[in-house]
């Protein structure tokens, strides 16, 4: 809605604003999330609850990620174990 009505006006602030908006829009479509890394930098004494759900955000996106890995770790060990076993089981047989 807002970058439709930024269409409308044409004037440098306008310009300035819809070159933002593309950019921050572009980078949630690719990373799927967006930070505002002025904040991020500045890092103000009141900006505490800002970087305090920023961390848990962080924290969170480490345990399903150090999740899917072991999983995945665990998923070739398995592999390797049953193609192991046909080994062994083919050099049993000749």
């Amino acid at each position: 809605m807002i970058i439709s009505i930024g269409f409308r006006v044409n004037s440098k602030k306008a310009i300035i604003f819809r070159i933002w908006a593309n950019k921050v829009i572009k980078d949630y479509m690719i990373q799927e999330f967006a930070l505002n890394d002025v904040r991020f930098m500045r890092a103000n004494k009141k900006d505490q609850e800002y970087f305090q759900r920023l961390l848990e955000r962080i924290k969170l996106i480490r345990t399903i990620y150090h999740k899917q890995v072991v999983e995945k770790t665990v998923n070739e060990y398995e592999k390797c174990k049953v193609i192991k076993i046909e080994i062994m089981y083919q050099i049993l047989i000749n």
